[in-house]
């Protein structure tokens, strides 16, 4: 079974519907998002029916719960509250016409789990645990090794949008730089690797990032084309969310 992991969209439809046209490509059997669909971008509505329509399981994002209603504190950067606020009421169903789309759309949200597991693969955001949760290092990587796999052998996630991996043999950690069109296997290790982000890289790299999993713990990341500056004009026209968002996404950052 090949397994597309798909994270961070962040409302970007442009980068969204690029990356499924390369999954088609590649015949994958299943896809699985890590969340953040929603957050920063233009077309959170669009991009939230896109992954319920195609995706085989959906994980709950911090940004979706943000959106949801949990409490923003000083944890939260200036421009998540602001695109939080601008997207909460793009959602909300209290908030606009639409009605029953809405509150089916708020509801399925609402629904997501923290995490899911298929075999001996867990697919989270941050981590199993916590959506808010940056694994950065080894240390970060250590305490969701040791307590928050559930038993997996390899946990996918998203969050930092910095795609990468850690290892992991039970006594030392080492951690992994992604190298797009190459496969990569883990055997007699544990692994950590974070499929980057579809709708807002932050490795200098603007193409859009997602990775494919393979039966024998095999990934390989890939990086797709997409028209940014229609996404980033996109941006601009709200008049609302903050222009930094369209200016970092021609950027990579």
């Amino acid at each position: 079974m090949r397994i597309a992991v798909i994270s961070d969209i962040h409302g970007n439809l442009e980068a969204l519907e690029a990356v499924l046209a390369d999954i088609e490509r590649a015949r994958v059997d299943r896809i699985v998002c890590l969340g953040d669909m929603v957050g920063y971008g233009p077309n959170p509505r669009e991009v939230c029916d896109i992954v319920a329509a195609f995706a085989n399981g959906v994980v709950r994002g911090n940004h979706e719960a943000l959106v949801l209603g949990r409490a923003i504190d000083a944890r939260i950067s200036p421009l998540a509250v602001k695109s939080t606020l601008w997207t909460r009421k793009k959602l909300d169903p209290r908030a606009g016409r639409g009605g029953a789309q809405r509150k089916a759309r708020w509801d399925w949200l609402r629904k997501l789990p923290k995490y899911l597991k298929l075999g001996d693969i867990i697919f989270a955001h941050g981590t199993p645990n916590d959506a808010f949760h940056y694994v950065l290092g080894p240390e970060d990587a250590l305490r969701v090794f040791e307590t928050e796999m559930h038993r997996a052998k390899l946990c996918l996630i998203g969050h930092t949008h910095v795609p990468g991996f850690f290892v992991y043999d039970g006594r030392h950690i080492a951690f992994g730089q992604a190298d797009p069109g190459r496969a990569f296997r883990f055997k007699d290790v544990r692994a950590i690797v974070n499929v980057g982000s579809v709708g807002q890289p932050r490795d200098r790299d603007p193409r859009a990032c997602y990775a494919i999993i393979g039966d024998d713990h095999s990934f390989e990341y890939r990086r797709v084309e997409y028209d940014v500056e229609v996404t980033a004009e996109k941006v601009y026209a709200t008049k609302e969310l903050p222009a930094a968002l369209g200016e970092r996404l021609l950027l990579g950052e």
